[in-house]
């Protein structure tokens, strides 16, 4: 891209439309306009570097718009293009300001050479200007250091400039040696000089120059002339001015570098004789010189012309520059060459010089002669099959009328023959501004274009679009004025319908509530609508040109997709993509869910070019949709445990009942066995064979009692505690011992850790608590069940530590396993409905979820910290206060 903006003003739309193509496939930038007013009111408005622009338009031609360009802008590098030119057009072109006159259609490349060194001239220029600008003021606000100092080289006196020029006061130099602020490298040099100068006695000391350090540091050029005061044969004191330099030698060598880049003719000269000071290659191949052969010679040498010389400097003393003047010069040979010629003053010391380009045009001032000798009246009349022909007099009489003209208005020849024209076809009220037209072809100014409508025989109107020319006689007057028009009524009601269509598109796109966005297939946003910008929180100039990744589509989405693929994806393959779903990303960093449908558009060879996106906010459908999935989750994974607790407590109830029986039975046996060895000690005395025998049997029965009454003891605190769990009676809120309810859990669980786990309580002084009992036992489960696995899945014994304790008026109960963890990527997706690292049957995803769930309901926290294989502490937060709490919340 050549970053080059030009404005384009043509008033044939196919030839616009074709250069601006050819133009933009160069690398420029261009803005076209149909006519010169239209082209001078973009310039007005907007900043172009160079202006393409037709000689022969309509209403306002070429040379006008020239001239009113040139002075909003004397700079402005404007070329002007022709069909039909001549030579003296082109004179008169290149005298009002243009860089260059082109016969159209144009070469490309000949098109572009041009257009590049317009720019390249018009950019010197700037920066030549901007250079002589800023050496100007720093030689008007710089003044000369003046000093004395003895004959040891210490400053005597100083003046005040040094302040300005060296940052220091005199007073902070007065005394002390000149040889210690100037640079290290020339102080040798220096020294040396004033030596010389001491030694020799002579009053006047040459041209020094050397550098000095600042102040603050800095490094500075100074130039110094000054003398020595003998007395008695005797140095007493050296005076002298000291010149800053640096921006004079910076200037130098800037202008150098400036002139040896530039890509046409260029050289400096001296303004006074015309001296050659320096020259690039491209001057010296120009002028058939060696470049170091020429330095030193004088340009006036190389006028044909030496008034040219003459007329060239006295506009350089008067105005500081000339621009694009046609001058004939002398190269090496003694052959001449016409060029463009175009200097600028600038300042280079205290002398200003000539910077100066030259463009030859010699080839295109051949070619304008040869097609100004074979112009003539030969053919000028064109009788072309679809196009209006038609050959007036000055008196704007018809004397030719061609077949197209018959057939568009339906009179003949011998019916309009002699007639003006204005009498037949024009309506009254364009018959003034047509006559206007008509005078300015008579004045000489044509070829020109102009719009107008024609009635016909029969009443209709046509829309006529008018090139206008001019025949001359031997003379050089305007004889004839021939006009052939194209019918374009047809297409100017095509060109207002299709206008209309694409302002009710635009209008139906941009305030349609709906997000509506195009992007092309690097993913970069073309068009964002008004609906799009209010719904994403940018502004039209914030997101045009932005990557859609990053802005409205994140990388990736809440369930840890990545985004980029599914986008990559789409601008690759948009047909699969007719409708689809994604999360997106507001300007604040909200997401939200939008269903989109997608259209590819392609150009004319094919290629994908854009892609229409409309889309529908569906983020509380989303919420509505996933609030009734986890409700959904909810309400199964209860209704398993209340299955599972109507289950325990019917497995409880079942057990106690027998449970009862043994028990009341075994204590009747146990009495009767305790009459009967009552009677059988009195029968059967001590000292009897079979007492010890007896006395052995009596034994094993009280063994078996002792037994029986510890196993039944077992088994009925074990349906206690498996009633406890359950407490289906207990839905509402109760205030009961949290600890109980975790022992009830271990005891339900007992048989599954009893191998592989070893379970330490650390109870803390924990009170009574309102809470809901029978779901702080699903969750007790439910943490108890997951620490269980996650032993089990490093395939090894462990541990598991719960502790209790009271904090700031909240209960906390921490569940700590020393299982295989959590990988820091999941923590916090570990409460998501669905979400598990589990095998398939092993688990749903729902129990972490729901226990969540449930801590929330009792206005507290489930918190997780986990380490990969290190393992996991699942804290409960409850508050002290929930009946309270609950009491607070209306309805609840």
């Amino acid at each position: 891209m050549k970053n080059i903006r030009i404005l384009y003003i043509e008033d044939e739309k196919q030839q616009r439309k074709d250069l601006s193509e050819v133009l933009k496939n160069k690398g420029y930038r261009v803005t076209t306009a149909c006519s010169g007013k239209t082209g001078l009111s973009l310039f007005q408005r907007r900043r172009f570097d160079v202006i393409l622009c037709d000689l022969n338009m309509p209403e306002m031609g070429g040379l006008e718009v020239l001239e009113q360009a040139k002075k909003s802008n004397p700079d402005i590098p404007f070329i002007m293009l022709s069909s039909r030119g001549s030579v003296k057009e082109a004179v008169r072109s290149i005298r009002k300001g243009a860089h260059d006159f082109i016969l159209e259609p144009p070469h490309p490349d000949e098109l572009e050479i041009t257009i590049d060194n317009a720019f390249e001239i018009s950019r010197l220029q700037q920066k030549l200007l901007s250079s002589q600008t800023d050496y100007k003021r720093l030689v008007e606000n710089v003044p000369d250091v003046i000093y004395s100092l003895d004959p040891k080289g210490r400053f005597i006196s100083i003046s005040p400039a040094s302040e300005t020029v060296l940052g220091y006061k005199p007073s902070e130099l007065v005394g002390t040696p000149m040889f210690d602020i100037l640079h290290p490298e020339d102080q040798g040099r220096v020294r040396q000089g004033f030596l010389e100068s001491q030694r020799s006695g002579k009053g006047q000391l040459r041209k020094l120059e050397f550098r000095l350090v600042t102040k603050s540091g800095e490094i500075r050029h100074f130039e110094a002339r000054g003398r020595t005061t003998m007395e008695d044969g005797r140095v007493v004191r050296g005076d002298g001015i000291i010149r800053d330099i640096t921006e004079l030698k910076r200037s130098f060598d800037n202008i150098q570098t400036i002139v040896n880049a530039s890509p046409i003719p260029v050289l400096v000269s001296h303004l006074s004789d015309g001296t050659i000071i320096f020259i690039n290659q491209h001057m010296a191949r120009l002028l058939g010189y060696n470049s170091s052969k020429i330095k030193g010679q004088k340009t006036p040498d190389f006028y044909d012309n030496p008034e040219d010389r003459n007329k060239v400097t006295a506009a350089l003393q008067e105005d500081g520059h000339v621009h694009n003047q046609l001058i004939r010069i002398k190269k090496a040979d003694d052959s001449r060459i016409w060029v463009l010629f175009s200097t600028e003053l600038v300042n280079l010391g205290e002398e200003k010089v000539a910077l100066t380009g030259l463009y030859d045009i010699s080839e295109r001032i051949e070619m304008e002669q040869a097609l100004e000798l074979e112009r003539n009246f030969v053919n000028a009349v064109l009788d072309t099959a679809g196009a209006l022909v038609v050959v007036v007099d000055r008196e704007g009489r018809i004397v030719r009328f061609n077949r197209f003209c018959k057939e568009v208005t339906g009179y003949t020849f011998s019916e309009v023959e002699g007639k003006q024209f204005w009498e037949l076809f024009l309506m009254p009220e364009e018959t003034e501004s047509v006559k206007a037209v008509f005078q300015k072809l008579l004045a000489g100014q044509f070829p020109s274009k102009n719009e107008n409508y024609w009635l016909t025989k029969s009443g209709n109107r046509r829309l006529i679009d008018w090139s206008n020319t001019a025949l001359l006689d031997n003379a050089g007057e305007v004889e004839y004025i021939v006009a052939i028009g194209i019918d374009i009524s047809e297409h100017r009601e095509m060109e207002m319908a299709l206008l209309e269509s694409e302002q009710n598109y635009r209008e139906l796109v941009e305030y349609a509530n709906s997000i509506i966005l195009r992007w092309n297939r690097h993913g970069e946003i073309r068009f964002f609508n008004d609906f799009a910008q209010k719904f994403f929180g940018y502004k039209e100039k914030e997101i045009i040109g932005k990557n859609v990744m990053g802005t409205i589509v994140p990388e990736t989405d809440s369930f840890g997709h990545d985004l980029r693929a599914m986008i990559a994806d789409i601008e690759k393959n948009p047909e699969k993509y007719v409708s689809n779903e994604n999360e997106n990303m507001k300007r604040n960093g909200e997401r939200v869910w939008i269903s989109w449908s997608n259209r590819p558009i392609y150009d004319e060879e094919g290629n994908l070019h854009e892609i229409l996106s409309i889309g529908k906010d569906e983020t509380e459908r989303k919420k509505a949709q996933k609030a009734l999935q986890d409700t959904q989750a909810q309400l199964i994974q209860a209704d398993k445990l209340a299955s599972l607790g109507q289950l325990v407590a019917g497995v409880a109830h079942e057990i106690n009942t027998p449970m009862g029986a043994l028990n009341s039975m075994h204590d009747t046996l146990f009495r009767t066995l305790d009459r009967i060895q009552d009677i059988i000690s009195q029968e059967f005395p001590k000292d009897h064979p079979q007492f010890s025998k007896i006395e052995t049997s009596f034994r094993v029965i009280e063994e078996a009692h002792q037994v029986l009454c510890s196993a039944t003891d077992r088994v009925i605190s074990i349906v206690s505690r498996l009633r406890s769990f359950a407490r289906l009676d207990e839905a509402e809120l109760k205030t009961v011992d949290i600890h109980e309810g975790i022992e009830d859990t271990l005891v339900l669980i007992h048989n599954e850790i009893k191998h592989h786990i070893t379970v330490i309580k650390e109870f803390g002084d924990v009170p009574h608590l309102a809470c809901y009992p029978s779901q702080l036992n699903q969750v007790f489960l439910n943490l108890l069940i997951n620490g269980k696995q996650a032993i089990l899945d490093l395939k090894k014994k462990g541990t598991i530590r719960l502790t209790t304790f009271v904090r700031k008026n909240r209960v906390y109960i921490k569940f700590k396993d020393d299982g295989i963890g959590i990988p820091q990527e999941n923590l916090h997706r570990v409460f998501d409905p669905g979400f598990t690292t589990k095998g398939v049957g092993v688990g749903t995803g729902l129990g972490l979820s729901i226990c969540y769930q449930i801590i929330q309901n009792h206005r507290g926290e489930l918190r997780v910290d986990s380490q990969p294989k290190k393992g996991s502490t699942f804290t409960i937060i409850l508050p002290m206060n929930l009946e309270k709490i609950m009491e607070d919340i209306p309805n609840n």
